[in-house]
């Protein structure tokens, strides 16, 4: 396949609080190759966690643990012999001894090649909580892998429903107490009052003394630190035109026509990743699309060549270092990862080689 390197630095940022512009703290500029994973397929990322430059992954069963090294591509295997009938959605790698469930229930914590392990229910004491958080169950789908803070010992989950009262929206799970903390941080302040539903959840990346997130349909980075107990949010545009999409309180109501209508017409943020190696976020968004789907070319396909999406790079204080315009139709960020070469971007499923998983590594010159 070829590999284009065609990226364009758009050098003009708008950056604030009140989304004016006002220019570029720091410029950086992207280096770019490519970088296949020979004989794997995406499902090795759906149930994966990348630490340091290993790719660990498990199937479905649970079975077997597979280790492949993302600098000299070995790729090694261990079995699982997890307790009852744990079947793992998501997996958190602390260390070579210690590996983390999840199976949308519970955790379980897999020590000394099996031979020790704990499980931890959710449910138990979630009771706890239920005056602090929206929901009445802990949703982990905010990151590729289970997002675990190993400072404190625990996983960090997240609660929505939609529900117009102001309510915190993120607690903590201790393996060590076994006890739930919610933390005090909320909806970004554009949708105070606003029943956000099950529909929207936010992309969570965690940095050196906390942790940020976005939501798909608004431009506002928000970020908590652990130290202060404070939440800052700000609001970066990495666009012109619509910076906001219609939030999704009544999508039950939404026929197909109106939905397609929305997602053409709306801004989306896709994902935010932290690099602990070059200390900085990467946001994925896209511009609101101003065509029609021809009737004769499926919706996805058109949204795929057509949409503009973007690479915000961001450093600790979430001031912009830079904005680059990704090739049309190229990327999909759904299993972006971080490690010492930098963020590998997988291609879009329609342009990957039958017998690899393809993408680019993107660097910046430090």
């Amino acid at each position: 396949m070829r590999r284009s390197t065609f990226l364009f630095l758009w050098v003009t940022i708008f950056f604030s609080c009140e989304s004016k512009v006002d220019g570029v703290k720091q410029e950086e500029s992207l280096r770019i190759h490519s970088l296949s994973v020979p004989e794997l397929d995406l499902f090795s990322f759906r149930i994966s966690h990348v630490k340091e430059d290993t790719l660990f992954f498990v199937d479905e069963a649970g079975g077997s643990l597979s280790k492949f090294s993302l600098v000299d591509q070995s790729l090694s295997q261990v079995e699982l012999k997890l307790v009852g009938d744990f079947r793992p959605s998501k997996l958190y790698y602390i260390s070579a001894d210690s590996i983390l469930f999840f199976d949308g229930a519970g955790l379980l914590l897999y020590r000394d090649g099996g031979a020790d392990q704990q499980t931890f229910s959710l449910f138990e004491r979630l009771s706890e909580l239920e005056e602090d958080v929206y929901a009445e169950y802990p949703y982990e789908r905010i990151a590729n892998s289970l997002v675990y803070l190993p400072n404190q010992k625990s996983v960090l989950f997240y609660f929505a429903k939609a529900d117009a009262s102001k309510k915190r929206v993120f607690a903590t799970y201790s393996l060590e107490t076994k006890t739930w903390t919610s933390l005090p941080v909320y909806h970004p302040a554009d949708f105070d009052g606003v029943a956000l539903d099950y529909t929207t959840f936010p992309s969570v990346a965690v940095g050196q003394s906390g942790f940020a997130f976005i939501y798909s349909i608004s431009p506002t980075i928000s970020s908590y630190s652990f130290e202060t107990a404070e939440q800052v949010e700000v609001s970066i545009s990495s666009f012109e035109g619509k910076q906001f999409a219609e939030p999704q309180t009544r999508r039950d109501s939404w026929d197909q026509v109106y939905f397609q209508n929305w997602v053409l017409t709306s801004p989306n943020y896709l994902k935010l990743l932290y690099d602990p190696y070059r200390k900085v976020y990467y946001r994925f968004s896209q511009e609101a699309l101003g065509k029609e789907v021809p009737l004769e070319e499926d919706h996805y396909t058109f949204l795929l060549r057509n949409r503009q999406l973007y690479l915000t790079v961001l450093n600790e204080v979430l001031e912009v270092l830079g904005n680059y315009p990704l090739e049309k139709g190229k990327y999909d960020p759904s299993h972006a990862f971080v490690f010492s070469q930098g963020l590998w971007i997988p291609y879009a499923a329609e342009l990957m080689e039958k017998e690899a998983v393809s993408g680019d590594v993107f660097s910046l010159d430090q």
